[in-house]
C-alpha cells in the first residue's frame, strides 16, 4: 500500500468521524430544545441510514482493496 492511498483513506475516515460527531452534537442540541421529538427521531434515523450507506459505498471497498493488496 502506497502512502498516497493510505493518506486518502485516513482523511476520509477522519472526515466521516468528524461529520458523525458534529451531527450528534447538533441533533443532541436540537433534541433538548425541540418539542417535536418524532420529527427529530426521523432525522436521526435518516442520518444513521445515510452513514451506513456512506460506509458501505465509500470506506469499506477501500479497506477491502487494501487488505487484498497486503
Amino acid at each position: 500500500m502506497d502512502e498516497k492511498t493510505k493518506d486518502k483513506i485516513m482523511s476520509r475516515m477522519a472526515l466521516n468521524t468528524a461529520f458523525i460527531w458534529w451531527f450528534a452534537f447538533v441533533t443532541g442540541f436540537l433534541l433538548v430544545y425541540s418539542q417535536d421529538n418524532l420529527c427529530m427521531m426521523l432525522v436521526i434515523a435518516g442520518m444513521i441510514i445515510f452513514q451506513i450507506l456512506l460506509y458501505k459505498k465509500e470506506i469499506k471497498p477501500h479497506i477491502s482493496k487494501l487488505l487484498e493488496k497486503s
